[in-house]
């Protein structure tokens, strides 16, 4: 037992988190701990993106979600990236000098065919 919980409860707490319905409140939950919104607002963002990741304009090809783009020192949500362009800005630390200097790399390295 855990805190008085018996094994029957858990059991069915483990099930009903596994149904659409307990996938969702999980979904809420994390949304409202980790980015301050909830999941009525990552819909509105959806929609307000066409469904798309705000940087690549693509729509996300895995059947994950698009992630929760926020700002680390600020807590401040951004957007919703796909996972190559929510892992690059990381890459990147979010540094915009390092963005703008890889861009600059790229500009003066462009192979013409």
């Amino acid at each position: 037992k855990r805190y008085g919980a018996t094994l029957k409860a858990r059991e069915d707490r483990k099930k009903y988190r596994a149904t659409p319905k307990g996938e969702e409140v999980k979904r809420n939950s994390r949304y409202r701990h980790l980015y301050k919104i909830n999941i009525t607002q990552y819909d509105q963002l959806l929609k307000k993106q066409d469904g798309v990741c705000a940087i690549c304009k693509k729509i996300c090809a895995s059947k994950i979600r698009l992630a929760i783009d926020h700002n680390h020192e600020t807590g401040q949500v951004r957007g919703l990236l796909c996972k190559k362009c929510n892992i690059g800005l990381g890459l990147f630390s979010d540094q915009i000098i390092l963005l703008e200097s890889a861009i600059n790399y790229l500009k003066n390295n462009e192979t013409t065919d």
